[in-house]
């Protein structure tokens, strides 16, 4: 039989090969050996120390803690055993009893380096990062491996000690060059650090050693998408998600970078994705809420938003982002008290600041928001946001010059700065400065040719510039962008309104107005018709404009001009009155209402006014030629006619002074003048109705009635629809003494003037025509019934106008006991008394 001292012999051989196995990896073998020995000693501890290590080394965790077990049953201060159950344990996810166990075996062997760094790999994966460094400094004391060190560079960078990280993970890579995790956290490291070329470098390297490298892929994304490179970022990121399709950082990374791309479909699936895997993902949440606020989808944004803020309450970014979306909901006041929280954490936060000024300047609250951007420019001189913010302030309180200057600083920093380009192109644009806004116009159209609001804006300096035809294609180029655009209708009519194209201006007006019914587009429609003597269409536009905007300028001055063309005097003198409150263009409404004084008989007033006019308008060759009428009508001809002069002198093809002077001459008998000017106004407008009436008045008055009946015959056949040429001949039968032709002449001027009525019923001014001609023609009892009707229909002002035309044609063609009546009629009408009902009256025969 063997002694004990050869059984123990045996043992210790065994033992020393069954390690000799394990260091080798034949850990299969090992385990055959160990059984051995503990066959012949079950309580040998260091063999059964030695068979768990073996099994932890498998992976077969519960198998190495029975065996790490039993070992310190026999040795309960064996180290080695508790180490190794202490790792084995955190495997199986007991890490508060490995870590137990690792500290016993440390207090047994302060220097045992092992147990310090897998100790020190359990603090750190419980964010213990200060007890976790210590125990990897004191381990690196007796051990050089590069893992140790390494992983001390992980503790200090996840504690934010970046610098301090690079520095271990410098070292483990000099130990040990094939450490792709080491590469990965150091690029970490660095790229927070500023060092975003040597991030980079780091990343590639630990891609090239680990291809499949999910972490340093999505890393690597997030550095490309943070550079602005989003198709290298999303490529990156899309390779990590294939490697680890429930990554939510990876595709919450991914989604942002999308939502930059502005492609907002994916975006959104992304982000979706991420919080999906990780409900309380709060930056995910925050980045979907605004893919949302994108998508002008401004509660769902705030839904998320809200959710990321429960969850992280002092989230900057969250914080931020909700304020923002308030501020698209017009909930000001809940947008500030974001901005608040924010600067609470952070006061000189100068995002905060100056997006809270702006929410005040939108509040109209100006003064302190240019308190609160002087703030953010004085803390960041280089802010360009809110440079430009401040400059839109200073348009809104009209202080352009502060303006322009900011918009130009702005612009100093970020010269395509897209939003400052545009605010100075509008701060020149409402200084005048039209020329100077479409270089930034031009600029922003290049960069932006399928934006329709742009072309809309810059068409508006074309047409302060008289460019007529370039607004009307901008306007073009901008409804085929956008069809539905109601702005760009009422832009491209007032463009061909100013071309004199009416009928398609008046058009224009009229699909405005479909698409969408403001103040100034039914303005805008009624300027058109009034350009198409569509006088009382005219006035119901004005009509709904001013009811749906009572103080729109251009509406009530509108609503004057319709109503003095409709004879409606008084009431457009209190329109012109109303506009001078509202502070509207004073020279405009003092010429008007000289004109309205002068239509009314109210000449000295009408006089007065214009003098005030023509100091507010001096040489407006309108204005003089209105004061002119004025002036001769007061019996004071040679004043006219300085007036009339000084006109043709400014404009010297102005039709109505024109008329005017040709009129003035022939009152001071200045018969040769007058002749002159006519035919020189008619070789260049043959056909103007006007002067051709004054033609044939004129060799009426000088007597010449045999050129005068030429005259008239030459006009009829040139314009043979013309009432008034008729009546022009009457006149000179009349002076003939040629009763017949007088009759016939005024017969087919009261049958166009009564086709002219019936095909326009609420046109006054065609009815007092008709029922002048009817007087002329003596036809009593149609004329009392039409002078009955019309009288309980029209104005003061129609009825004056009435009795002055009724004088002029009797002074053509002779009195009749009709217009006796008709004056009689108008004397009781003026005086109040009620006009008598007469029956219905058909027309006569002619």
């Amino acid at each position: 039989m063997l002694h004990l001292s050869t059984v123990s012999e045996s043992i210790d051989e065994l033992l020393r090969q069954a390690k000799d196995l394990m260091n080798a990896g034949r850990n299969d073998a090992a385990l055959a050996a160990f059984a051995r020995i503990l066959d012949s000693d079950p309580d040998h501890a260091e063999a059964l120390g030695q068979k768990g290590e073996v099994l932890r080394r498998q992976r077969r965790y519960a198998e190495a803690i029975e065996a790490l077990n039993r070992a310190l049953s026999v040795d309960p201060g064996y180290a080695f055993a508790l180490a190794s159950r202490g790792d084995a344990r955190s495997k199986t996810g007991e890490n508060q009893l490995g870590i137990a166990d690792l500290s016993r075996a440390i207090d047994l062997d302060p220097e045992y380096s092992w147990a310090l760094f897998r100790r020190g790999e359990l603090y750190l994966d419980a964010a213990r990062y200060d007890d976790a460094i210590a125990d990897l400094s004191r381990a690196s004391k007796n051990d050089s491996r590069a893992s140790i060190v390494a992983t001390r560079g992980e503790a200090l960078r996840l504690k934010g000690d970046h610098a301090g990280a690079v520095k271990d993970f410098d070292l483990a890579l000099e130990r040990d060059k094939k450490l792709a995790w080491v590469y990965a956290s150091r690029g970490k490291s660095r790229s927070i650090l500023g060092d975003t070329e040597g991030a980079l470098a780091d990343y590639n390297a630990a891609i090239r050693i680990q291809e499949e490298y999910p972490w340093a892929l999505a890393q690597r994304g997030e550095m490309h998408r943070l550079a602005g490179r989003l198709e290298d970022a999303i490529r990156d990121l899309s390779r990590a998600i294939a490697l680890e399709p429930n990554n939510a950082w990876a595709h919450a990374s991914r989604g942002a970078a999308y939502r930059t791309k502005r492609q907002l479909d994916e975006a959104w699936a992304d982000l979706s994705r991420a919080v999906s895997l990780d409900g309380r993902y709060a930056w995910a949440l925050s980045n979907r809420g605004m893919v949302f606020f994108d998508m002008r989808k401004y509660e769902r944004a705030l839904t998320d938003l809200d959710r990321a803020i429960a969850i992280d309450p002092k989230n900057p970014f969250a914080i931020g982002r909700r304020a923002e979306t308030l501020v698209e909901l017009q909930r000001y006041e809940l947008a500030l008290a974001d901005f608040e929280r924010l600067l609470a954490q952070d006061p000189s936060d100068s995002w905060a600041i100056a997006h809270r000024a702006d929410t005040l300047r939108l509040m109209e609250r100006y003064p302190e928001a240019l308190a609160g951007f002087d703030r953010a420019i004085d803390l960041k001189p280089k802010y360009a946001w809110a440079l430009a913010s401040r400059a839109e302030t200073f348009h809104k309180l009209e202080r352009e010059a502060e303006a322009l200057a900011d918009f130009d600083a702005a612009l100093e920093i970020r010269p395509e700065y897209p939003w400052a380009r545009e605010g100075r192109a509008r701060a020149h644009q409402s200084a005048g400065r039209h020329e100077l806004a479409l270089v930034d116009f031009d600029w922003l159209v290049k960069k932006t040719p399928g934006s329709s609001r742009l072309r809309r804006m810059r068409a508006e300096s074309f047409l302060g510039l008289d460019r007529l035809e370039d607004a009307l294609s901008d306007y073009d180029r901008a409804i085929e962008l956008s069809t539905d655009s109601a702005t760009a209708h009422l832009g491209r009519s007032n463009a061909l309104r100013m071309l004199s194209r009416f009928e398609e201006a008046l058009a224009s007006a009229e699909r405005a107005l479909e698409l969408e019914q403001s103040a100034i587009a039914f303005a805008r429609r009624g300027e058109c018709q009034l350009e198409l003597s569509q006088f009382s269409e005219a006035l119901k536009s004005f009509e709904a404009a001013v009811a749906l905007d009572p103080t729109e300028i251009v509406a009530l001055r509108g609503r004057a001009k319709a109503r003095m063309e409709t004879g409606h005097h008084d009431e457009a003198l209190a329109d012109l009155e109303q506009v001078e409150d509202l502070g509207g263009e004073l020279p405009a409404t003092s010429a008007m209402r000289a004109k309205l004084l002068r239509l009314s008989q109210r000449t000295d007033e009408s006089i007065e006014e214009f003098v005030e006019a023509v100091q507010l308008r001096p040489g407006d060759p309108d204005v003089l030629a209105q004061r002119a009428s004025a002036l001769l009508e007061s019996g004071r001809p040679m004043e006219a006619l300085a007036d009339l002069h000084q006109a043709l002198d400014t404009a010297p093809g102005h039709r109505f002074a024109r008329m005017r002077r040709i009129e003035v001459y022939a009152a001071l008998e200045r018969y040769e003048n007058a002749a002159e000017e006519l035919e020189s106004f008619l070789e260049e407008n043959p056909a103007d109705e006007e002067a051709l009436y004054r033609k044939i008045d004129l060799q009426r008055q000088q007597g010449i009635l045999e050129d005068a009946l030429k005259t008239a015959d030459a006009a009829l056949e040139r314009l043979p629809d013309s009432a008034a040429l008729r009546v022009a001949r009457a006149a000179v039968h009349h002076a003939k003494q040629d009763p017949g032709a007088r009759g016939t002449d005024l017969r087919g001027a009261t049958r166009i003037a009564r086709a002219a009525s019936s095909a326009h019923p609420q046109d006054i001014d065609r009815r007092l025509e008709l029922l002048v001609y009817l007087v002329a023609l003596d036809r009593a009892a149609e004329a009392t019934k039409l002078a009955r009707d019309v009288m309980r229909e029209v104005s003061p002002s129609h009825i004056r106008t009435l009795g002055v035309r009724l004088s002029e044609i009797t002074d053509l063609v002779g009195a009749t006991p009709t217009a006796t009546e008709i004056q009689r009629m108008i004397e009781k009408h003026e005086s109040g008394a009620a006009l008598p009902i007469g029956g219905v009256v058909g027309s006569e025969e002619e």
